[in-house]
């Protein structure tokens, strides 16, 4: 059963509930790549909390959907995980202490150019420690348990893997105004087009007369999808009828990125 729906469970039967939250893992770095002509990483995870720690650590392919959202699967593609080994997978942590991680890869005879990917799943390894432990039950009503539930801590970092020449575009597709795409409220619809062997990657921008109007957002695309959507929501205290929202996709949020496209979007 997971954690959080046992703690659902423990509420829902009158039982007291102390659920301890506390920054447990340190990551860095939060991406791996490696190049054409790279084959070891080196990650280091940090135990954060005031506990000891017991970790562990698998593989775990996620695939990139439409909407920019990744999905964990079975398989795809453009897996790179059965060209991984990395170690230890399991390991324990005293308050400040760190671990090294080596990340291997060793590419398959015949693999196409191109970049392959999956992610590094760090998690509390729950088969290591105890789930919940009885602090009291002296001060509370008849039949009542009072439990300390430790929150379960887990992060995935992306393991971009690279072979041969690797080479990728990214383009503005259709964007166009909606008045209640965002949960009813105004946004933006704008769809991209990914090209090549490889993710793609811009910084995305929308403007009325110079004010942002949505939140700036850094977009990468993985190898897998080609054509993509995503609903901006829109400020709509800076929006006014006849107004043009500038839409601007560069290689970075600085005044002197490069321009990869750009397009115009009339308010009604």
């Amino acid at each position: 059963m997971r954690r959080g729906l046992f703690s659902v469970l423990m509420l829902a039967c009158g039982l007291t509930v102390a659920a301890v939250a506390e920054p447990a893992m340190f990551l860095s770095p939060l991406r791996v790549e490696l190049g054409p002509n790279e084959n070891i990483a080196v990650i280091t995870v940090t135990n954060k909390s005031e506990k000891n720690k017991y970790y562990q650590a698998v593989l775990s392919d996620q695939a990139m959907v439409s909407d920019t959202t990744t999905l964990e699967v079975a398989t795809f593609p453009y897996s790179a995980k059965k060209m991984l080994r990395f170690m230890p997978r399991r390991f324990d942590l005293q308050p400040g202490q760190r671990q090294v991680i080596r990340v291997m890869v060793r590419r398959p005879e015949g693999l196409a150019d191109g970049d392959y990917h999956t992610h590094l799943l760090f998690e509390e390894d729950l088969a290591a420690r105890t789930a919940a432990a009885v602090i009291s039950n002296t001060a509370l009503p008849e039949g009542l348990v009072k439990f300390q539930v430790e929150a379960t801590y887990s992060v995935a970092i992306p393991v971009i893997v690279q072979h041969g020449v690797v080479a990728s575009s990214i383009a503005l597709g259709p964007i166009v105004y909606s008045p209640t795409a965002a949960q009813g409220k105004p946004a933006l619809i704008a769809n991209f087009i990914r090209s090549g062997n490889a993710e793609a990657g811009g910084f995305l921008t929308a403007t009325i007369n110079g004010m942002p109007v949505i939140e700036k957002r850094r977009l990468r695309l993985y190898r897998e999808v080609d054509n993509y959507q995503i609903v901006l929501p829109l400020d709509t205290s800076k929006l006014a009828a006849g107004q043009a929202i500038i839409v601007k996709l560069a290689d970075s949020f600085a005044d002197t990125a490069k321009v990869i496209g750009q397009t115009r979007v009339q308010l009604p």
